[in-house]
């Protein structure tokens, strides 16, 4: 999707925006009764996502009118090592093509055990996953974070200056902040303390905030 902005005062800024990608490495397994089982509960045919997310690439990049990439989150299947290595190596690709790429990631991006799952014929079987999801900073850096002008590390949140006059405020909700017992993601008090504190400089400097989630802001 495009999306064409106009800030007060400002020329028009054109970016291009991709969620839930999905990716889904093929050497987890593509056949077999475990595969089958699994795909037949998803909205997707998984073990296409490599070749529809590259053609959806080469897509972005015939269109020479924006060199911006917003990815919204789940950037993988479900956190698999495999999937994330691979994954990355498409963007470093994109950005050698001449787009500025810029990530969050969101809650089918890591496992707290770090456990995911590979479909080895009629068995699921345990494959490293992500288990902490601050390592997805250190992962996804060049991807947004390495240009931040200023960053909230606890919520792997930060603002980039993609032109003059527009801001990406990129805030990841994936963390729980609900009490125990219940699920969900949002924003700590800190963080949200950090994001008022963003807008107000924003606002000061006549800046045009787009603001990036995964979640909708919106039930």
């Amino acid at each position: 999707m495009s999306d064409r902005i106009i800030g007060s005062n400002n020329e028009p800024l054109k970016v291009q925006v991709i969620t839930d990608v999905h990716y889904y490495s093929r050497k987890l397994g593509v056949e077999g009764k475990a595969y089958d089982k699994m795909e037949s509960k998803s909205q997707m045919v998984i073990k296409d996502s490599p070749y529809v997310i590259k053609r959806g690439f080469d897509m972005l990049c015939e269109d020479k009118s924006t060199d911006i990439v917003l990815l919204s989150g789940d950037v993988t299947h479900d956190g698999e090592m495999d999937s994330h290595i691979e994954f990355i190596e498409m963007l470093r690709e994109l950005k050698n093509r001449g787009k500025r790429v810029y990530v969050i990631t969101a809650t089918h991006d890591y496992q707290d055990n770090g456990i995911a799952y590979a479909c080895r014929g009629d068995e699921r079987v345990e494959v490293p996953a992500v288990g902490d999801r601050h390592d997805l900073w250190e992962m996804y850096y060049d991807f947004g974070p390495s240009e931040a002008i200023a960053t909230h590390k606890e919520s792997m949140s930060y603002v980039v200056q993609l032109a003059p006059g527009y801001r990406l405020f990129a805030l990841n909700d994936d963390t729980n902040y609900k009490p125990e017992g219940e699920s969900g993601s949002g924003f700590s008090d800190d963080c949200m303390k950090w994001i008022l504190e963003q807008l107000e400089d924003a606002k000061k400097n006549d800046q045009y905030v787009i603001a990036m989630t995964h979640h909708p802001m919106i039930s």
